[in-house]
């Protein structure tokens, strides 16, 4: 008997051995659901972060800032006065330009009276002076502007043709400004002319847009008649004038075309 609970007690003890050895071969998978919490946790900070910084806050402090400007500023209530005034005569500087710009728009008005009213395609921008010295009118070309598009690219490649009229044989003519609406020319040309036999004479200035194979075309005119009745050209005087489209030239008969 005591054989048989000796090899009982063994037994016993090699089960629990082979017990305990298969338990040490298990993986241990409590830590993992304290990641997954972590990881979880993590999650939810982010999102209530997010949260926060997106909370309307400057309506609130502008609202509160306009009802305390508006308790300390009664802006009806405030007096204002005038303590002293200067008077001072109105300078004459450019008269002469602005009466030019007046005369001109009167010619314009008359210019259209009769055919209906008249279609424009730009501004063309120029100065005008007279050189005892050289006994010559000097025109300078600056600038055009909003000049319709002709090109199948949405463009134009403008240029000005200039002529001292009725005399057709002297012209002078600016350089090509590519894929431009708005060219910026600064030319200066001279035709020599006696001061006198300007009242005689107009200048034409015809804006073309530049055609490489065909036949280029005539975007529209200006012209600029009385050379003489309303200023003295010893000193350069601006001119800022509509450019006349090509299909008003037909019915406009005073302005001849090249």
């Amino acid at each position: 008997k005591e054989e048989d609970v000796g090899d009982g007690e063994g037994e016993d003890a090699l089960s629990k051995q082979a017990a305990i050895r298969i338990s040490h071969s298990l993986p241990d998978l409590k830590p993992e659901p304290t990641r997954q919490e972590y990881v979880q946790d993590t999650k939810e900070a982010k999102k209530h972060v997010l949260r926060q910084t997106t909370l309307p806050s400057v309506p609130t402090r502008h609202q509160t800032f306009q009802r305390q400007l508006s308790h300390r500023l009664d802006l009806p209530n405030i007096q204002f006065s005038v303590c002293s005034l200067e008077h001072k005569p109105d300078s004459k500087i450019g008269i002469i330009k602005l009466y030019k710009k007046e005369m001109l728009a009167r010619q314009t008005s008359s210019d259209s009276s009769g055919t209906g009213e008249m279609e424009y395609c730009g501004k063309l921008h120029f100065a005008l002076r007279y050189d005892t010295e050289i006994e010559g009118l000097v025109v300078k070309v600056l600038e055009a502007r909003d000049l319709p598009i002709k090109d199948v690219s949405g463009s134009s490649d403008p240029y000005v043709k200039v002529h001292l009229l009725p005399d057709r044989k002297k012209k002078f003519q600016t350089k090509v400004h590519r894929k431009n609406l708005n060219p910026v020319f600064n030319e200066t040309f001279i035709f020599s002319v006696g001061y006198e036999d300007l009242k005689q004479r107009y200048l034409q200035f015809s804006v073309y847009d530049f055609d490489r194979f065909s036949r280029h075309d005539l975007i529209g005119q200006v012209v600029l008649k009385g050379l003489l009745d309303t200023t003295d050209l010893h000193q350069e005087i601006e001119y800022t004038m509509n450019i006349l489209c090509a299909a008003q030239l037909i019915v406009h008969s005073n302005i001849l075309k090249l």
